[in-house]
């Protein structure tokens, strides 16, 4: 339905928006708009590859004839591959080579060679000896450019590529084409040729069958499998350059292909409906995810809906969606989640507070509760998280992990219970106050003495921090004989401290 959505909201054309805020959980890199006099980034794809694309130098016609035998065993060896005897060719090809060592002929069939026996490295080598042999040559252009790409050398994979792809159609394999185009939307993407890119993309999925087997079989199947991605990079790529109606027609066709995720589409098409100035098929599309019982309302989803909350007024619309599906139990941690999400402050947190007593092991819905705690004080939140750790002891450093980034200053904050040190501890200690830990967690042992979670707290600490003294303080503090608890906080300690030995016995 989401799709249908994106689909039908091209009819309008609302005036777009450059100064959408990118989406939450969308990296900022994927999406953001590039400067008006961006020239690279519009470039299409045959100016593109007419840019990039070097000619080779002239190559010296020879009048030598080559050795008999040279060209003996390499139509040999040619008989020998299309007949499926690649290693009697290779050896008939190593032959020949070394009578002929710069025929590209022999070199071309030499390194299909070894890669039809699996000997990619000296196929790649071969291929390297042939563009030296033959810089023209297109075959050797391909097999390095892709390599290029595929370990991240994109300036070098791009101008291989483009000067391979500059003469038209490579015919040396069927598959050749579409991985060249694949590879070199990839390479564009990340070089900064955003309307190159899409381009290149799309002739690459837009290709019509192989007229016959290729040896790229591999490559093929993975990129087979990828359509759905390569169809969001062409939306990502349309919106860095503000071609928001080609992106919706992108990510449209991603969420068709299989093994598509859907979850990555909605971020992005609720940031193109906005930035087209399209607030309603904005709405349309958090509507359709909210009143379907089986979308799944995960973070993703839930970091757009409190980014929608923030940056506009949510209608009555949606909130009549929400109202209705709220009234069917069961009701998903994650709709009660949207529900805090537009709610004010002091509403939210008693919706949260609900929520983690029906759920107190939902991460999610602790993580909503801190930061709106956090946004009244830092001693509210050091106050919840203490509370959350009380109904879900087994997660106290989960919790504490999501407290950490909604808090400006702990160390000012004095705690008022075993679990608040417990909190106020853990923070200290994530965030690199060594001393400060230890100090805090030392006063609280002295006023609470048989609480035993900061005894194995103090255990702990002694461990991470690496004092063979402090931690033979806190060993010999447990009680004997020692529990279970104990025991097991001992052997972390160990383990923390390097002494795997001491932890083991």
């Amino acid at each position: 339905m989401i799709v249908g959505l994106a689909v039908a909201s091209l009819t309008g054309r609302p005036t777009p928006v450059h100064a959408t805020p990118l989406p939450a959980s969308v990296p900022r890199h994927l999406l953001r708009p590039v400067d008006d006099g961006d020239v690279r980034a519009r470039l299409d794809l045959a100016a593109t590859i007419d840019r990039l694309a070097v000619s080779p130098p002239p190559r010296e016609e020879t009048l030598v004839s080559p050795p008999r035998e040279a060209v003996r065993l390499y139509l040999l060896a040619r008989a020998d591959m299309l007949a499926g005897r690649p290693l009697v060719a290779v050896t008939r090809l190593e032959r020949a080579q070394e009578l002929d060592p710069d025929s590209p002929e022999i070199l071309r069939t030499l390194a299909a060679g070894y890669a039809a026996v699996g000997n990619e490295a000296r196929a790649r080598e071969t291929y390297r000896r042939l563009r030296a042999a033959a810089p023209d040559d297109r075959e050797a252009l391909f097999v390095l450019g892709i390599e290029a790409v595929e370990t991240r050398d994109f300036e070098r994979g791009a101008t291989l590529l483009a000067t391979a792809r500059a003469a038209g159609p490579l015919i040396h394999d069927p598959g050749a084409t579409r991985l060249a185009d694949a590879a070199l939307q990839t390479a564009f993407a990340h070089l900064g040729y955003h309307r190159a890119s899409m381009e290149a993309g799309r002739a690459a999925v837009e290709a019509g069958p192989m007229p016959a087997p290729s040896r790229e079989r591999m490559r093929l199947a993975l990129f087979f499998r990828s359509t759905g991605a390569r169809w969001q990079a062409i939306g990502d790529a349309a919106c860095r350059i503000g071609a928001y109606d080609e992106a919706l027609e992108a990510y449209d066709e991603s969420r068709q292909r299989p093994r598509a995720d859907p979850v990555a589409v909605l971020p992005r098409l609720l940031y193109v409906h906005r930035a087209r100035g399209d607030e309603a098929a904005a709405a349309d599309v958090l509507g359709v995810l909210l009143a379907d019982p089986s979308s799944a309302i995960d973070d993703v989803a839930l970091a757009e809906f409190h980014a929608y909350a923030r940056q506009t007024s949510v209608p009555p619309a949606l909130m009549e969606i929400l109202a209705t599906r709220l009234q069917t139990p069961p009701v998903p941690t994650g709709l009660r989640r949207v529900q805090a999400a537009f709610a004010d402050r002091d509403e939210a947190i008693e919706i949260l507070r609900e929520t983690l007593t029906d759920d107190p092991r939902s991460l999610g819905a602790a993580a909503d509760l801190l930061a709106r705690e956090a946004s009244r004080s830092g001693r509210t939140a050091i106050e919840a998280a203490a509370q959350l750790i009380e109904m879900a002891p087994d997660r106290a450093e989960a919790i504490v992990d999501r407290l950490i980034p909604a808090l400006t200053a702990v160390e000012s904050i004095a705690p008022g219970r075993p679990r608040e040190a417990e909190v106020v501890t853990r923070v200290l200690q994530t965030r690199g106050g060594r001393g400060e830990a230890w100090s805090t967690l030392a006063d609280a042992r002295a006023r609470w003495p048989d609480d035993e979670r900061l005894r194995h707290l103090e255990i702990e600490l002694a461990g991470w921090l690496d004092e063979p003294a402090l931690l033979r303080v806190a060993e010999a503090r447990l009680p004997s004989p020692a529990n279970a608890g104990d025991e097991l906080a001992r052997a972390r300690a160990h383990l923390r401290a390097d002494d795997p030995a001491r932890a083991e016995a």
